[in-house]
C-alpha cells in the first residue's frame, strides 16, 4: 500500500511550505496552499517592517489580528486566545523579509500537483495577485478553489474547505495510484 505525503500551509505558511519545497521536496508529491499570503493585499505588502537581529519581541505583529476574520470566530476564539501572538521581534520581521524573496520565481517552479484554497472576501492576501500566478503553476493534478468569508477559511468555510482538501486528495491519490497521507 503506497503512500503519498502532501505539503501544506495556511498563511504564511503556505510561504513556509514553498521555501521547504524549493530546498528539500524529496517524498513530498503534493502541494497545498489555503489562503497563502504570497501575494498579500498591497497595505500588507507594502508596510515597513522594524527589522534587525534582536530576537526580542518589541514589535506588533506585521498583519493586524481584525483582518484574518469577523464574528464569532474572531471574538471567541481569537481575541481571547492566551497563545495568540502579540508581538515579534525584529529577527522575526527579517525572517518575513527573507522567506518572501524568491517566492516568485519558485511559485513558477512548482511541479507537484498543487491545490489552492483562497477565501472570497480576504483583506490579507491578494487573490487576483494568486490568480495571475496560478496560471504559472505547471503541477498536474492542480485545482483552486474560492470558499466563502475571510482569510480565515478555516473558521469561515470549514466545510467547504475539507471537502475540497478532501476531494483533491484523493484525486491525487488516485493519479498517483496511492493512497494519501
Amino acid at each position: 500500500d503506497a503512500r503519498i505525503t502532501h505539503l501544506g500551509g495556511f498563511c504564511w505558511g503556505a510561504t513556509y511550505a514553498l521555501n521547504a519545497l524549493s530546498r528539500e521536496a524529496a517524498g513530498i508529491a503534493a502541494f497545498l496552499m489555503i489562503a497563502p499570503s504570497i501575494f498579500p493585499a498591497d497595505d500588507i505588502g507594502d508596510a515597513e517592517l522594524v527589522v534587525g537581529d534582536s530576537g526580542e519581541a518589541s514589535c506588533e505583529p506585521h498583519v493586524p489580528i481584525d483582518r484574518f476574520t469577523r464574528g464569532p470566530a474572531y471574538e471567541d476564539f481569537i481575541i481571547p486566545d492566551p497563545l495568540r501572538t502579540r508581538e515579534v521581534s525584529p529577527r522575526f520581521n527579517q525572517c518575513l523579509v527573507d522567506m518572501n524573496r524568491m517566492l516568485g520565481p519558485r511559485w513558477a517552479k512548482l511541479r507537484l500537483p498543487t491545490l489552492m484554497v483562497l477565501a472570497e472576501q480576504d483583506r490579507l492576501s491578494d487573490n487576483e495577485k494568486h490568480l495571475r500566478a496560478w496560471r504559472h503553476v505547471k503541477g498536474t493534478p492542480k485545482s483552486h478553489i474560492i470558499v466563502p468569508g475571510e482569510h480565515g477559511a478555516q473558521f469561515d468555510a470549514l466545510p467547504e474547505t475539507i471537502a475540497t482538501v478532501t476531494a483533491w486528495t484523493d484525486e491525487v491519490a488516485q493519479a498517483m495510484g496511492s493512497t494519501a497521507a
